[in-house]
């Protein structure tokens, strides 16, 4: 049976932990955290990990009507290349503003979700083992939080890496029941976690990507279509009546 609390209720501890452990650690300048309503969007599986904040109100933009696009560097893609044997791999994590629902990303849709996973799946858990990490700041080896973006470079080894802190399997320290992290260009379901404990309800609210050439592209289900510009459609139209015309004087080439 699953523990009847809230995500709402731990993250508020964590966070009062997190905040009498910052004590002695670096300035804000030099470490990055994550506060409720700012996604992480965390590359490990090497030597070296990459963090990056993607802002106030990310977390309620994952919901959104338009993309959210990021890139990363050439140069931090090669670094953390080293020592991934499988290659990177990637995810986005939240916990709302309201601390009343956790996002994370996973390699399956909520319709492939069996009860088994749902039975693995401890939201309050999981959002409680990521604010333990997100905030707390991270002494960062390159960025902090007072850049724009607010990213970080931290060796896999530091006693407070995402991977030592939340595990390398992107099972949160097994408190989900399905992988929420992915390879390079391959799409990811971003889900919506309640914060009732005693049963989660996942919601698919969007994907994203990585390409292998460091684009991360967020798309909310809510996102308004691209529109297709006049000159395509004019040009769609003048092909289809080609098409006509040509079938016309075929048919009359037959008879």
């Amino acid at each position: 049976m699953k523990v009847g609390t809230t995500i709402k209720q731990t993250v508020a501890a964590v966070a009062a932990v997190a905040g009498m452990a910052v004590v002695g650690l670096p300035s804000p300048a030099s470490a990055l955290f994550f506060d409720g309503g700012q996604v992480a969007f965390v590359i490990y599986g090497g030597d070296n990990e990459r963090y990056e904040n993607l802002g106030v109100g990310s977390a309620e933009r994952l919901e959104g009507t338009s993309e959210i696009v990021r890139t990363v560097s050439s140069a931090d893609l090669s670094l953390l290349q080293t020592g991934a044997i499988l290659g990177p791999r990637y995810g986005l994590y939240a916990i709302s503003s309201d601390r009343l629902s956790f996002y994370t990303t996973s390699r399956i849709p909520v319709s492939r979700m069996t009860p088994f996973i749902l039975d693995a799946t401890f939201p309050a858990q999981a959002a409680d083992v990521y604010g333990f990490w997100g905030f707390g700041r991270i002494p960062a080896s390159t960025g902090g939080q007072n850049i724009d973006p607010p990213t970080a470079i931290v060796a896999a080894a530091d006693a407070n890496s995402f991977t030592n802190i939340l595990g390398r399997t992107g099972l949160i320290n097994g408190n989900v029941g399905f992988t929420t992290h992915g390879s390079l260009d391959q799409m990811l379901y971003i889900i919506k976690l309640n914060a009732d404990a005693e049963y989660p309800v996942p919601q698919e609210v969007g994907t994203a990507i990585l390409t292998a050439n460091g684009e991360l592209r967020i798309t909310p289900y809510n996102a308004a279509p691209i529109p297709v510009p006049a000159a395509a459609i004019l040009f769609g139209s003048g092909l289809i009546g080609l098409v006509g015309f040509a079938r016309r004087s075929f048919d009359k080439a037959v008879l």
